[in-house]
């Protein structure tokens, strides 16, 4: 068994300090970081995390600012390129370990979209992306919250509106469903300005889309109802990458990571992952620096 590391710490910013959870293999080929969704956090991915060390893959799963363990008002961004800024200094920290690795973004749905919207705005800053159920194109807001959004945005920016949270759109295994509705630091409340800076960020990628160049892994379900799986496609088509690659799940909802036959998943992105390695080897794909 390859020996690992597990290290949790935060990663303090001007403004917050950002929980990470890092998995370090002793000889790893390749750094990934993990960007969660709307609602969760990095502790939902732990066992993705064990699995990729298994196959030598050192991981960063960050709480992005207002979620999990991280600090700044819940569900809150007063901008979304503060989402933007928070992976670029996680990025920054990471790269210190092992700086000529190939270093990969997994984002999946919020975090998919933080993720593809950064890379739209600085594609040398990662070697590769992986977006799994990306929240690219959304189903509407329930008409009254998406009212309210809009009507206290300037007058109360912070305050929290519940919004359904009940898990059973994630995915067809109980235990994931339970364990979804158990933790205590799942989240079921936004914030105006929130939804305000998403459907901005959303509009960005939309409108540049065709800027991601890096080598792209999209993940998606069928029968996602979170997200509209078309727009898996519709993004697929608009990224100029000659390195793209999308895979449907068939059956599948909003979290492949966690879905009965989530090993057909893992399986997917170690193979897209090994071929991006030695890609980067051959000088394919150019090492940071």
């Amino acid at each position: 068994m390859n020996e690992k590391a597990a290290v949790h710490k935060g990663l303090k910013l001007a403004d917050v300090t950002l929980s990470y959870y890092a998995v370090i293999p002793d000889h790893p080929r390749a750094l990934l970081i993990i960007v969660h969704g709307l609602s969760e956090h990095s502790g939902r991915y732990r066992k993705l995390q064990e699995e990729l060390a298994e196959d030598e893959f050192a991981s960063w799963a960050y709480d992005q600012r207002g979620f999990g363990k991280s600090t700044g008002d819940r569900t809150y961004v007063a901008d979304y390129n503060d989402f933007l800024s928070d992976l670029k200094h996680v990025i920054a920290m990471v790269k210190q370990t092992y700086p000529a690795l190939p270093l990969v973004i997994i984002g999946h749905s919020l975090g998919g979209l933080v993720a593809a919207t950064f890379c739209a705005k600085q594609a040398s800053e990662a070697n590769g992306l992986i977006l799994s159920a990306l929240a690219y194109d959304v189903y509407p807001l329930p008409r009254m919250l998406r009212f309210l959004a809009m009507a206290l945005n300037r007058l109360c920016p912070k305050r929290l509106i519940r919004y359904p949270s009940t898990g059973e759109n994630l995915s067809h295994d109980p235990e994931i469903v339970r364990a979804f509705r158990a933790d205590p630091l799942v989240q079921s409340a936004g914030t105006p300005r929130f939804y305000h800076e998403f459907f901005k960020m959303n509009r960005y990628l939309h409108n540049h889309a065709d800027q991601i160049r890096l080598p792209t892994l999209i993940l998606q379900g069928t029968d996602d109802t979170t997200v509209f799986p078309e727009g898996a496609q519709r993004l697929h088509d608009a990224i100029q990458s000659e390195k793209k690659h999308l895979i449907f799940y068939d059956r599948f909802y909003h979290e492949p990571f966690n879905e009965i036959g989530r090993e057909r998943v893992l399986s997917d992105m170690i193979g897209w992952l090994n071929t991006l390695i030695s890609d980067s080897r051959e000088g394919i794909i150019p090492k940071k620096r």
